[in-house]
């Protein structure tokens, strides 16, 4: 919100389904923003249910082609890029003209590809997004509490279960995974 300026209207990319990218997710509907959610085929009915619009399988070999289907060959006005690596290049060539890509991940390496061209005629910015400013932070906590945003926990396991936790991270989670320590 603070860097790309999502509004009403725009249509929002999430490229994953992890903690960050389905709070992205619930941040862009609060603000009236249409969603596109990738992620795994398993994933459509939650990220549905919590307000996307439109899913596509991030493995189909049609990825891009789908993505401008479900914009009317627009592309995504913003694009929040959590896969990173050579997904990135992805996320380039379905920006519509003058959008905004958050890169704020790297599940795929932290070595980015992109095709230049499309870039540069797109006019596409891309933000590196780490931490932010103080006054970003008052920004999202008060949104957060006017509007009941919640995170997303696909699983709650115990200190004793912490490697059974960090296998189903390494197979992907539907938003957190949360261990006890308690």
């Amino acid at each position: 919100m603070e860097r790309a300026r999502v509004r009403a209207g725009d249509t929002v990319l999430i490229t994953s389904t992890g903690g960050v990218a389905l709070f992205g997710l619930q941040i862009a509907k609060a603000h009236g923003a249409t969603v596109i959610v990738s992620g795994r085929a398993d994933n459509e009915a939650r990220a549905r249910a919590l307000g996307a619009d439109h899913y596509v399988d991030r493995q189909r070999d049609d990825w891009v082609e789908a993505v401008y289907s479900m914009t009317a060959d627009r592309g995504a006005d913003h694009i929040l890029e959590v896969v990173g690596g050579n997904h990135l290049g992805k996320s380039v060539k379905v920006a519509a003209v003058g959008a905004h890509i958050c890169q704020i991940g790297a599940l795929d390496g932290f070595d980015l590809s992109a095709p230049a061209m499309p870039l540069m005629l797109k006019d596409v910015t891309v933000h590196g997004i780490g931490t932010g400013s103080r006054h970003a932070l008052e920004n999202l906590i008060r949104a957060v509490d006017q509007i009941g945003l919640k995170p997303v926990i696909d699983v709650r396991y115990t200190m004793v279960d912490v490697l059974s936790a960090f296998d189903h991270l390494g197979r992907g989670a539907f938003g957190k995974i949360v261990i006890d320590v308690a």
